[in-house]
């Protein structure tokens, strides 16, 4: 699986490996990450409303005591 990184202003879709190996220590970072992302999901299915209206509170997530558990998911996973 791909993941982007970026350096300045050149971005680059690569390995893991490859980041880890290279593009690292050449000062790139991940920009995107899909297996993190969806490690983050599945983490954030985890809690309860009232947990993910704690950590959206404390993100500055606009509008999250209003939303459901799928919303307050989907706006979390986004900040990162």
């Amino acid at each position: 699986m791909k993941i982007k990184i970026k350096k300045g202003g050149v971005v680059r879709w690569t390995e893991r490996s490859a980041f880890e190996r290279r593009y690292e220590k050449q000062g790139y970072e991940i920009v995107y990450d899909p297996q993190a992302k969806q490690e983050e999901e599945d983490s954030l299915q985890d809690k309860t409303v009232d947990e993910l209206r704690q950590i959206a509170q404390g993100e500055g997530v606009t509008g999250y005591y209003s939303m459901n558990k799928g919303e307050l998911i989907e706006a979390l996973a986004g900040e990162g």
